[in-house]
């Protein structure tokens, strides 16, 4: 472990699990806040963690957490493996599968290849990025530009002077992952400003890519979101043609296919910056409709499994607050309850 973490051994009188839980549920995290000093960083020592005040339940009621818990990371880890098998179906198909990239001290270019790409800068030439390229041209089954796939919608900016502590989620590129819109340092913005930006509310449908700061970043909106406007870093993807399926499509942008063209193109920036005319211009593989549809059942799969041990995770934080709360009785309950509701059954 770093100096900077934690190794906690629970005594035989309590559940490493139920531990866990206790301190990521809401009464564990304001424990541990109140114990926080320093400014920049914020720290907290072991004595302030050893201070922290833990309730010691029933070992009936501690094993059902558990158990929820043992679930919850089956259900994560699966969720991982079965992305990672799409992605290796992706490489795979292109070649690439033990491909590596490396980084070439010296090669020769001709001058008119950087009249054409108006770029002067050696990273850029780099082999490594023209291998990728190569292996999607060469692609048997053929390929196309993004900008031919999808419609390619910009995104607003109002500035952090409209941002407020509660009202409708504005979503930024720091809240955009692969596999979630997380609500890390949620920002909020108004009713009344939202009612003005409405038309930028994204759809059921699209993706969402972020080309701003961590370019590159895409999320499958594959159910209708909530209300929420996009910051101007985040690009709002339509899908323009039937060549192609939206999960297959994600992807391929979260791959090393698309992070090695974003590389090349952001690449002489000073401030990591993916151009809307250069992301139209991403080469993209077009696979044929049974590959895109088995890795797209890989990814829903995946999905639906990493959903599903967040749903087992938050039953589990709700369940001890409520056993804190109430009593174990009535937690145990309303858990059958829920992971009931949820097809999800534990002994």
């Amino acid at each position: 472990l770093g100096m900077n973490q934690f190794m906690i051994r629970p005594k035989d009188s309590l559940n490493n699990y139920f531990l866990y839980v206790f301190l990521v549920c809401k009464y564990g995290c304001l424990l541990l806040e109140q114990r926080i000093t320093g400014a920049v960083p914020l720290s907290i020592d072991k004595e302030s963690v050893r201070s922290v005040p833990v309730p010691v339940l029933k070992n009936e009621f501690q094993k059902i957490i558990q158990k929820l818990v043992e679930k919850y990371f089956t259900l994560s880890n699966q969720g991982k493996n079965l992305y990672y098998q799409a992605e290796q179906l992706l490489l795979s198909e292109l070649g690439l599968l033990d491909w590596k990239p490396e980084h070439t001290l010296a090669f020769v270019k001709n001058f008119l290849d950087t009249e054409e790409s108006n770029r002067f800068d050696a990273e850029y030439f780099q082999p490594k990025y023209e291998e990728i390229i190569e292996a999607v041209k060469k692609y048997k089954g053929g390929f196309d530009e993004l900008g031919n796939l999808v419609k390619v919608k910009k995104s607003v900016e109002p500035g952090s002077e409209a941002y407020q502590e509660s009202g409708v989620p504005f979503v930024r590129v720091s809240n955009l992952s692969k596999f979630e819109l997380s609500t890390n340092n949620q920002q909020f913005i108004s009713e009344e400003l939202y009612n003005k930006l409405k038309t930028h509310q994204p759809k059921k449908g699209e993706i969402l890519l972020s080309k701003d700061a961590t370019p590159g970043m895409a999320y499958f909106l594959n159910e209708d979101p909530q209300k929420m406007i996009v910051s101007g870093g985040i690009l709002r993807l339509k899908m323009d043609s039937k060549q192609i399926l939206p999960e297959y499509l994600t992807l391929v942008l979260n791959s090393v296919i698309v992070q090695k063209q974003i590389e090349r193109d952001a690449g002489g920036s000073i401030i990591n910056h993916w151009r809307p005319d250069q992301v139209k211009a991403t080469l993209i593989p077009v696979f044929k409709d049974d590959k895109q549809k088995k890795i797209k059942k890989l990814v829903e799969k995946s999905f639906n499994d990493r959903k599903l041990s967040k749903s087992l995770l938050e039953i589990a934080k709700q369940g001890v607050e409520m056993a804190i709360e109430k009593d174990e009785q009535e937690a145990e309950k309303w858990i059958r309850n829920e992971i009931e509701k949820l097809g999800v059954k534990i002994q």
